[in-house]
């Protein structure tokens, strides 16, 4: 049937749309009906039948649009935008047209095409000199050529066509009409600098990265890169061949060797030039194409996390671990055991015993490595990649016989490696928190489409001053609840930004009061996957992680945050979803080695284990059992008052400005330290002795009751509601005897205190001192240039309450010199007392230190450093060998050497010791006016001529000698050994041996009941011979 109108044809489409739609709902009831071997033949047919109605009916409505006649109006009235002026194709106009469109002068006319082309836009140029001549070409062709605009219509384009720093360069210019030109020639002067783009290709191919991982598409990217630049160069009038012997080894460098070893081999082969770049580029193509069609054919690597069945249960996190599907179909699960789809071999459950596994395996000719048929385990392609995950063993998991992993895991003792079947990941992300008042705090938040609204905790509403919208009536209503609350909410405008870029959205939400604990991040395997593939996670894993969730986004704001990128699917059930935040982890995941802590349920797949041997895990099981319930654990517990502060530093964490800001960590109900109970009560009985005096007890009386009366003072209870916040005044009567009259007055005793302890007056003095810090100011730059000449002090001093050290800087420019306070740090003295000599040496410890991270952390010279105390028992011990003085005196002198030298170390007068001050305390007040601390001596900053100077009495302290280490010396006795006969009255030496025989049995036989009386034997007189030989070595080479 052939159709000639329209209404036929919209008929026909119509028509068969209806019918397709009525064959899909036949198709699904049918499909049911179906085995899985005819499901999978009847889709590939739908499919079929689905493709060929669908170009049907595209063709028809192609040709009922090739029915409509265009209006082409030569003389437009009205102007068009530059985006329509590119998408207006040109058509031929009638002849009547011609004469006026060969005209110089003649306008452009848009003529509108009977086909409908996808919209072109013009990029923004952003300073790429590369893109420029492309960029101005569209510019020219859509906006300054078309003579319908105006030339200030032409600059607002312009200009709304730069961003960055082309948009930054012509700032200052004003959008005129007259400046439109200079515009236009200041971009082409910087960027259409022919000589700079053929530079920058050049130095593209140049430093070219070679490809990490040589798969067929990387291949093809760095390919089309290489030829684009290539092409570029040519387009530019470049002859590239010119640049062969400089460009072809940078390009190959950039393959993989087996590329660069064909090319070579091809090159003497058809007797080419190896640095040929034009024969270079077909060579090239022609092995991307081969690679990407070899690709296509065999199949593909995937960059799914997700494993195949053979590889399920082996440890994901390896290196060198790749998985190959199919390239039009996703392998799933089956098993080899009961010859079933749909699970992994190690979740059966008809088949759970080993022995029956392992006989189904070899009866079935599979491998015990991946369980598929046609090799074995010698031989098997993934012996290399793939390992038991309990044993580390090649075999597979679903036929091991140890139960527990034999791991030995790389984390603390309050952690244990298990299985879990089931655990879902909720959408959370880390997220930085904006108020209208520009404070930001670092917290997690929760996406969640199940929620109509979006909630925020009355916490950050409080902490961050959150701008409140309004107030509404908000009805909640659980899932499963039956019941609903309503009650009033404030509703408040916030700002949630990206942990990784600038990335941030607008977003009001309601109150809440309920908060969350910390959630189990991304799990370390996810997170190296990631890491791999340069994905930014919204929430990665961190060991210290503890972030409440404190925002949940509903469903009015999802979307805003979720971006169009297509998700990462990493396992049937688990998926990465892209995020202005980041990659959010999302979904369920099975059978995998979980790591749990004493908060939260943490993914870890291990990796780089240490396997012990089994003595050794023998050894560790029977101790662990021995001390099961009475181990100590090896993270000590914190202090109720640690564990305050530190929450105390996470709820006031801001971020104002770019600047980090915390709360100083003041302690909660700070009150005197003693309420100075018994000091009253003895003076109020002090008192009461002078009342025996009825005229001092009446005026006192009648005092006291005028204070009452007045309202002065007010009587108390005797046992006050908060006895933290009380402290006892005693009062006294004060007599003023002028001429013949006496006044008294009844004064309290603000002065009064107990011993070791600080008054009311004393403590009022102290709080209203602390405002005086406001005056303090403190220079950020210390003014050092590279031609300045500086030097380091660090003075040194203790007393019995604190010890400390400050540092000054030292510059020298010319003949000026200026001494300028660069930090200071100082230290409680232990609560065990100490002698000041060795409070001191802390003292002098503490410098060192101090010394050390400056320089480490600054380019500071340490070289550069003198070290000032005022203590000289401290500064002998330095000086001195440290290995003569005690283990206390050992320890630190050895620390301080470590860091300094003695020679650095000089002794200066306690009066002129700035470190004074930081050793013993000083009012704020005070502080502001005290030169030596902000600028330090005087003599530092003169000529060094005139700094302090030793006495010939510091080299030798006699205090020195009490940490002395004690020299034990060990007496050596001698004694003169005296032989049992003079060898000097025998001038033979056989007649010595055998006189000297005969008395040693003389003296044998003395000793002992069983005597000698023959002949001398040959072994008595070698004995005789040993003992003279024994004389001389006694008498020679005694000790």
């Amino acid at each position: 049937m052939i159709m000639k109108t329209t209404e036929e044809i919209d008929f026909t489409i119509s028509r068969l749309s209806e019918t397709f739609k009525e064959l899909k709902i036949l198709d699904d009831k049918i499909h049911a009906l179906l085995s899985d071997d005819e499901f999978e033949l009847d889709i590939i047919e739908c499919a079929d039948y689905e493709d060929k109605t669908k170009l049907t009916i595209f063709k028809a409505r192609k040709a009922l649009e090739n029915f409509k006649v265009p209006n082409i109006d030569p003389t437009p009235d009205a102007a068009i935008s530059p985006n329509e002026a590119m998408n207006a194709p040109y058509y031929p106009f009638p002849s009547s047209y011609a004469s006026d469109l060969l005209s110089p002068n003649a306008p452009m006319t848009y003529i509108q095409s009977t086909v409908k082309l996808p919209t072109m836009k013009i990029e923004p140029f952003d300073g790429d000199i590369e893109k420029f001549h492309m960029f101005f070409e569209q510019f020219s062709s859509a906006v300054d050529l078309n003579q319908q605009l105006s030339i200030i219509d032409k600059h607002v384009y312009l200009r709304g066509y730069l961003k960055d720093e082309p948009a930054r360069f012509v700032d200052g210019i004003s959008i005129t009409a007259e400046t439109y030109e200079t515009v236009k020639n200041i971009l082409k002067n910087r960027y259409g600098d022919k000589n700079r783009i053929i530079q920058a290709h050049l130095d593209f191919l140049e430093n070219i990265t070679p490809v990490s991982n040589p798969t067929p598409m990387s291949l093809n990217n760095i390919f089309i890169e290489c030829n684009r630049r290539l092409q570029a160069l040519t387009a530019l009038g470049e002859n590239i061949n010119a640049y062969g012997r400089i460009l072809t080894p940078k390009i190959l460098r950039a393959f993989p060797n087996d590329v660069c070893r064909r090319w070579i081999i091809h090159a003497k082969r058809e007797k080419i030039s190896e640095s040929d770049i034009s024969k270079l580029r077909e060579f090239l193509s022609e092995e991307v194409e081969g690679a990407l069609t070899t690709l296509k054919i065999k199949g593909e690597q995937t960059d799914e996390f997700c494993a195949l069945p053979s590889t399920a249960a082996f440890n994901v996190n390896s290196k060198t671990q790749h998985k190959t599907k199919n390239y039009s179909k996703k392998p799933s699960p089956f098993c080899p055991f009961c010859n079933v789809a749909g699970h992994w071999p190690q979740e059966c459950k008809s088949v759970t015993d080993i022995d029956v596994r392992v006989q189904k395996l070899k009866t079935a000719g599979r491998c015990f490595l991946c369980t598929n048929k046609g090799h074995n385990v010698r031989i098997c392609p993934r012996k290399d990649k793939a390992f038991c995950i309990k044993c580390k063993r090649k075999h597979h998991v679903s036929i091991c016989k140890n139960s527990n992993p034999d791991l030995t895991p790389l984390t603390t003792a309050n952690q244990v490696n298990i299985f879990a079947s089931n655990v879902t990941h909720l959408q959370t992300a880390k997220v930085f928190i904006t108020g209208s008042t520009g404070i930001t705090k670092l917290t997690r938040c929760i996406l969640d489409g199940g929620s109509q609204s979006s909630f925020v905790s009355t916490r950050l509403v409080d902490v961050l001053n959150l701008k409140v919208i309004s107030t509404d009536n908000l009805e909640v209503r659980g899932f499963e609840s039956y019941s609903s609350e309503t009650q009033p909410r404030r509703r408040v405008q916030l700002e949630l930004s990206s942990i990784w870029n600038k990335s941030s959205v607008s977003l009001s939400a309601f109150e809440s009061s309920n908060t969350y604990a910390p959630y189990q991040t991304v799990p370390t395997d996810i997170t190296l996957f990631a890491r791999q593939k340069k994905l930014k996670l919204a929430d990665p894993y961190e060991k210290t992680d503890n972030l409440p969730i404190e925002v949940l986004i509903g469903a009015d704001f999802y979307w805003t945050v979720m971006t169009v990128k297509p998700p990462k699917k990493l396992t049937e059930s688990l998926v990465l979803m892209p995020s202005i935040f980041g990659w959010i982890l999302s979904g369920f995941r099975s059978m995998t080695n979980i790591k749990f802590d004493k908060t939260s349920a943490i993914h870890n797949i291990c990796t780089d284990k240490v396997t012990l041997q089994k003595e050794d895990e023998d050894v560790r099981t029977f101790w662990d059992l021995e001390t099961l319930g009475i181990k100590v654990s090896k993270e000590k517990e914190m202090s109720t008052l640690n564990r305050e502060i530190l929450k105390q530093f996470h709820d006031s964490y801001k971020v104002i400005d770019g600047r980090r800001v915390v709360n100083l960590p003041w302690k909660k109900d700070r009150s005197l330290s003693s309420d100075n109970y018994d000091v009253s009560l003895q003076r109020l009985k002090s008192l009461q002795k002078k009342f025996k005096n009825t005229d001092f007890q009446n005026i006192y009386t009648e005092l006291m009751q005028d204070y009452i009366d007045k309202n002065q003072v007010e009587i108390t209870q005797e046992t006050p509601v908060n006895e933290s916040r009380t402290f006892y005044l005693p009062h006294h009567v004060v007599k003023k005897q002028k001429n013949n009259n006496a006044k008294y007055r009844i004064v309290f005793d603000g002065s009064s205190h107990s011993p070791g302890h600080q008054s009311l007056n004393e403590w009022n003095k102290w709080i209203s001192e602390l405002s005086s810090l406001n005056d303090i100011g403190i220079p950020r730059w210390i003014g050092l240039s590279p031609s300045s000449d500086y030097s380091l002090h660090i003075f040194c001093d203790s007393s019995e309450r604190a010890f400390g050290a400050v540092l000054y800087i030292r510059i020298q420019e010319g003949k000026t010199t200026k001494v300028q306070l660069l930090c200071s740090r100082n230290r409680l003295s232990p609560l065990k007392r100490i002698t000041l000599p060795r409070l001191e040496l802390m003292a002098c410890l503490i410098g060192a230190r101090l010394l050390n991270y400056i320089c480490y952390n600054t380019s500071l010279d340490r070289n550069a450093a003198t070290l000032w105390t005022d203590s000289t028992v401290a500064l002998s011990w330095i000086r001195g060998d440290p290995n003569r003085w005690k283990t206390f005196v050992c320890n630190r002198t050895t620390e301080i050497l470590h860091y300094t030298t003695p020679s650095q170390w000089r002794h200066c007068p306690g009066s002129q010791n700035p470190a004074d001050h930081i050793s013993r305390g000083i009012s704020p007040t005070e502080l502001s006016s005290l030169d030596i601390w902000w600028d330090g001596p005087d003599w530092l900053s003169q000529h060094p001529d005139n700094w302090p100077t030793e006495s010939d009495s510091l080299k030798e302290i006699p205090q020195c000698k009490a940490e002395a280490r004690k020299t034990k010396v060990q007496p050596l006795c001698t004694a003169t050994f005296q032989p049992v006969i003079n060898a000097s009255y025998f001038s033979s030496y056989t007649r010595l041996l055998r006189v000297t025989a005969w008395i040693l049995r003389f003296l044998k036989n003395c000793k002992s009941k069983h005597r000698l009386f023959q002949e001398l034997t040959s072994d008595e007189i070698e004995k005789s011979k040993d003992y003279w030989i024994l004389v001389v070595q006694k008498q020679c080479f005694s000790v």
